[in-house]
């Protein structure tokens, strides 16, 4: 139905959520303009516009913040997505060096073996590897202080929400006091209250969807004005929360 609608002109602009890229490459053929949040959208290198969160705070700011609590063995998780469609952009890549920089610049070594990036859980029992971003949190957190004391981290930055809570809720349920035992520095959602209940327990690296939906607005009106609006990938600024 979309489709049809593309085709006989009904549709003049998409905002687009998570866009894959054969849908991104079938509304550039055909003339649509399109403001992309994730997904294929937010690649650079076909000119599309799209907005995008900078989540290099999480580190810059992250390791600092805690490095200044008396972290000394600072761990990053990320979530692992590509099951939702994107492809492999690096974003991940280039968010761990940073942080070995981020941790050079505080006078910290990098230990890989704190870096987990969730493709290490053993596939679930229907053979599916990839799970929600929530319980790759709680699996993390759980195999990773399933593990011996001298391996395990006293601080902790991880880029999803949603991994953050699975991952608070599995230290919980083992024992382990947050803000006591192990610090965290974790992604959040302004308006979200997802992280409510350990808001006064960790540091949250918040972005603003309001804000997102503001600026996509503002470049679609503008797009399908004519006008090719700069620059084309707007990274938006998260505030601090601690």
């Amino acid at each position: 139905e979309v489709m049809e609608a593309v085709k006989a002109g009904r549709i003049h602009g998409v905002l687009g959520i998570g866009i894959p890229e054969k849908i991104g490459r079938w509304l550039e053929s055909n003339d649509v303009p399109t403001v992309a949040f994730a997904g294929y959208g937010n690649y650079t290198d076909h000119g599309n516009h799209a907005v995008t969160f900078d989540n290099t705070p999480l580190v810059t700011t992250g390791v600092p913040l805690l490095a200044g609590q008396g972290c000394r063995r600072i761990g990053i998780w990320t979530a692992f997505g590509y099951h939702l469609g994107a492809q492999d952009t690096g974003e991940k890549d280039r968010l761990v060096a940073r942080f070995e920089t981020t941790l050079a610049e505080s006078g910290l070594p990098f230990d890989p073996g704190l870096v987990r990036e969730a493709r290490h859980l053993s596939p679930m029992p229907d053979g599916k590897r990839v799970e929600t971003f929530w319980e790759q949190g709680y699996r993390t957190a759980n195999a990773v202080f399933a593990g011996p004391p001298a391996s395990q981290p006293d601080g902790i930055i991880c880029n999803s929400e949603l991994m953050v809570q699975g991952a608070l809720i599995a230290m919980e349920k083992r024992g382990i006091r947050i803000r006591e035992d192990v610090k965290v520095v974790g992604h959040a959602n302004i308006g979200s209250r997802i992280l409510s209940p350990w808001e006064n327990d960790i540091v949250r690296i918040a972005n603003d969807p309001a804000e997102m939906a503001c600026v996509m607005l503002a470049q679609l009106e503008a797009r399908m004005r004519g006008e090719f609006p700069e620059p084309r990938q707007r990274m938006l600024s998260p505030r601090v929360f601690s």
